[in-house]
């Protein structure tokens, strides 16, 4: 038997708040729980809604209030070859829990970079300006931010988990948030009562907390809330 290609549908929406809506091709439709999750997509959130999708691989990705993300690419093999995962996170916040393919498959662009995830659970918020703010939990993730037309790597790794990376339009590195503004950008780690519990991390809201101890405030960051 030949390689298991991809179904036309990815996955579909097992958790949906309202209001939440995907657009294909032109043609706007509500989400619901069993929503079908298609390449094309542009899955979109309101001020109060929320979308859980999970993905054939097992990938599991939040859409959080007023937040907007395209599924560019899908392809998932189920005997073991390669396979893609590319999303689009046009705005707003996200957490995304890879799957069982490789490492190297997945792929998450923003409007400022590009982030590599070697096998992770990272919380994701992009501002109205662009700039992308990221949280690792788990794993290993890689920032290439797009300046002066070159990609700017950043590694956050293991001994970086709760620390914040950022891709913003002139510089990409590390950075540590305010208590007063941790909400806005990573709401998940201040409350999971609103996801399944397949997409909730044990540990996440230690994150909050230990960086609430730190209280290191951003620098140089243009990071409007949506």
């Amino acid at each position: 038997m030949g390689p298991i290609a991809a179904m036309a549908a990815s996955g579909e929406a097992v958790g949906v708040i309202p209001d939440a809506e995907y657009d294909l091709a032109g043609a706007i439709t509500k989400l619901v729980v069993g929503s079908d999750v298609e390449i094309g997509q542009t899955v979109t959130t309101g001020a109060s809604g929320q979308a859980e999708l999970l993905f054939s691989d097992g990938t599991k990705l939040v859409v959080g209030p007023n937040s907007s993300l395209l599924i560019e690419d899908y392809l998932f093999r189920g005997d073991g070859n390669a396979g893609k995962l590319a999303i689009d996170a046009l705005g707003g916040t996200f957490r995304f829990i890879t799957g069982s393919m490789a490492k190297s498959s997945y792929e998450v662009n923003t409007p400022t970079g590009t982030i590599g995830i070697r096998g992770t659970i990272f919380e994701l918020f992009v501002a109205l300006s662009g700039d992308a703010l990221v949280t690792l939990l788990e794993g290993k993730v890689k920032l290439c931010g797009k300046h002066a037309n070159k990609c700017q790597d950043v590694q956050i790794e293991k001994r970086h988990i709760c620390g914040v990376g950022f891709i913003s339009l002139s510089e990409t590195g590390f950075s540590n948030i305010t208590p007063k503004s941790f909400g806005g950008y990573f709401p998940y780690l201040i409350s999971q009562d609103s996801l399944r519990k397949d997409f909730r991390v044990d540990w996440a809201e230690k994150c909050f907390k230990e960086l609430a101890e730190e209280g290191i405030p951003i620098v140089g960051l243009s990071v409007s809330a949506h």
